[in-house]
């Protein structure tokens, strides 16, 4: 195996470096009195640093001792001083370096694509300075997600993604809002999965569209239609990713009837129509529900937050928050902040995917009233206690989950249901819709074999996806938690995990059973068959109907809803999303 002599070979380097024997370029950095003159060498450059290499190529010379000049009037003296070692001999030292030197570092080598250096650079600050991007946050996600050359800023983006997605008023309460760009605000509201009620990203939005405009009065009172119109003017390309209809109606009135006027006029009257009169079809399209993943309450601790994103993070973070303090003009905001932070560190509560009007009628309140939350903490493993509903006949069995007709077969009779959700009488309802005749449960024609149990297999999408990939023939039930609403779907084709899209059926169906809150069935057909069964493994979606008739997604018992598209009627009252407390899937066979 043949030696390595490194040492020699970057102690040369350096010296060549240090004293610019035979240089012929000149690369002039800063501007002013604030500039400086770095003599490197073509060869160099051309193995070790294309991109200035080529914009050397372009440069023509126009002196005697045949150099030729590179001028880069904008970049940091110290930054170049960095990149230019690192690219003679591959060696760089950010001991003392401030992170915003750090940052502007990290920019320059995506620029001039140094992919080590980059992922290097990366790892670094989020390591060891976690703290100050959270509070540059804005700048940090305009760099990651709205650079020319993303390839290589993932780790970032990974990180950006976290704190979206597990502690996102970071982003808002800790940053000067006016730092934040109009394309980064967008594609923040954009995102399925942003953790914040609607009614706060509408105040957020308000709020940042303000910053904008200091001149506004404070007063809304005093506020002129001018005034309004510089709002409107302001905000009018983020509007359109608000989910109005997924806002409760005491926070539309206390909220945004203030700000009707830089509402589009149909949007106000659709709302309007829509909280007298939800069934009646509004022209605004309306937005499904975000996927609200995680219910952090006022007491988990930053450090406990951050540790789902980097173990380090959680061990360093008060550390860095008092080192922080160095870089950041002490604002009261940021002084509360640190104070808080180090004294007693905590987050204020996260959005929860609860609405109050729906869990008002699903009799949730005595629940938040002793201090339970309807709704478990996904960070820890789901608990489902099987508590079964009383079966409608007097003569019915002790239901089994892990009992179906396949092992089971002299279980068959009249009274035996395989279900924890559905009755005899609810199966041949469902098997008159599959035929569009009349059955009873003496003369049902088919057998439901249960493939699938919520409280037994899970619920999240990929056991779903492994129990019922391409079978024929399903049909979906599930139970909403704290009420008696049973839901469900007919599928005659099946979900196929290698079809990503829309398949086609004019046989498929959705409903809601009658219970003792509702007094009659509901079936609603598919009226788009182009529409009618959606396949979505790679979004982490389970069983879809229509666009967003009836929706299960990610983990079943957090995120299913129900809005009208693509069949006749909807099936629920309130297209906000709901939790559940069960689900199966059964495949529907034909007796012999």
């Amino acid at each position: 195996m043949p030696e390595k002599f490194f040492d020699k070979l970057l102690n040369d380097l350096q010296k060549l470096f240090e004293n610019s024997d035979n240089y012929d370029v000149i690369i002039e950095i800063g501007n002013g009195d604030n500039q400086q003159s770095f003599k490197v060498h073509s060869a160099i450059l051309c193995y070790r640093c294309p991109y200035l290499y080529k914009e050397l190529d372009r440069k023509e010379v126009h002196n005697k001792e045949n150099l030729k000049t590179i001028e880069k009037p904008n970049l940091s003296i110290k930054v170049f001083d960095i990149i230019i070692r690192y690219i003679y001999y591959g060696i760089i030292s950010l001991e003392n370096i401030d992170p915003p030197i750090i940052f502007d570092l990290l920019i320059t080598a995506n620029e001039y694509s140094f992919e080590e250096l980059i992922l290097y650079l990366q790892s670094f600050l989020i390591e060891n300075y976690s703290p100050w991007l959270h509070h540059n946050f804005s700048k940090i996600y305009n760099f990651c997600f709205h650079s020319e050359k993303l390839e290589n800023l993932q780790t970032l983006q990974k990180y950006c993604d976290d704190i979206i997605l597990k502690c996102p008023k970071i982003i808002f309460e800790f940053n000067n809002l006016k730092s934040l760009s109009e394309i980064a605000l967008i594609s923040l509201i954009k995102r399925d999965n942003l953790q914040l009620d609607e009614i706060e990203i509408w105040n957020y939005l308000i709020q940042w569209g303000k910053t904008k405009n200091p001149n506004l009065p404070d007063n809304l009172i005093q506020w002129t239609n001018d005034d309004f119109l510089t709002l409107k003017n302001t905000v009018q390309k983020c509007l359109p990713y608000i989910r109005y209809f997924q806002i409760t109606g005491d926070n539309i009135i206390k909220n945004i009837k203030p700000y009707q006027q830089i509402l589009p006029s149909n949007l106000w009257d659709d709302l309007m129509q829509y909280f007298i009169a939800p069934h009646l079809p509004v022209s605004t399209n309306i937005l499904p529900p975000r996927n609200h993943q995680f219910n952090i309450s006022s007491s988990t601790r930053i450090p406990d937050i951050l540790r789902h994103i980097s173990p380090k993070l959680s061990d360093q973070y008060i550390t860095q928050t008092k080192i922080l303090a160095q870089y950041i003009p002490q604002t009261k905001l940021f002084s509360q902040y640190i104070s808080s932070n180090i004294t007693s560190p905590t987050i204020s509560t996260l959005s929860s995917p609860i609405y109050e009007e729906n869990w008002e009628k699903n009799n949730c309140e005595e629940d938040n009233r002793e201090g339970n939350n309807c709704e478990e903490n996904i960070h820890e493993e789901s608990t489902h206690e099987n508590n079964q509903e009383e079966n409608t006949h007097e003569n019915n069995p002790k239901e089994n989950k892990e009992n179906t007709y396949e092992n089971n077969p002299e279980e068959n009779n009249l009274n035996f249901v395989n279900s924890n959700i559905i009755t005899r009488d609810h199966m041949a309802e469902i098997a008159s819709w599959i035929d569009k005749t009349n059955y009873n449960i003496s003369n049902i024609p088919y057998d439901f074999k249960l493939l699938y149990c919520g409280s037994t297999n899970g619920f999240d999408y990929t056991n779903f996806w492994d129990k019922c990939n391409k079978i024929k023939n399903i049909l979906i039930i599930l139970k909403v938690k704290n009420s008696k609403e049973i839901l469900g779907g007919f599928n005659p084709i099946g979900w196929n995990v290698e079809t990503e899209g829309y398949t086609n059926t004019n046989e498929s169906f959705i409903f809601s059973l009658k219970n003792d809150q509702n007094l009659k069935s509901i079936i609603s057909r598919v009226i788009n068959p182009d529409k009618s069964i959606r396949n979505n493994y790679l979004n982490r979606y389970g069983p879809i109907f229509g666009e967003h008739d009836f929706v299960m997604y990610n983990n079943f018992q957090y995120a299913c809803w129900c809005i009208k598209r693509d069949y006749e009627q909807p099936i629920r009252d309130n297209p906000h999303k709901f939790i559940i407390d069960e689900y199966e899937a059964f495949q529907i066979i034909k007796k012999h």
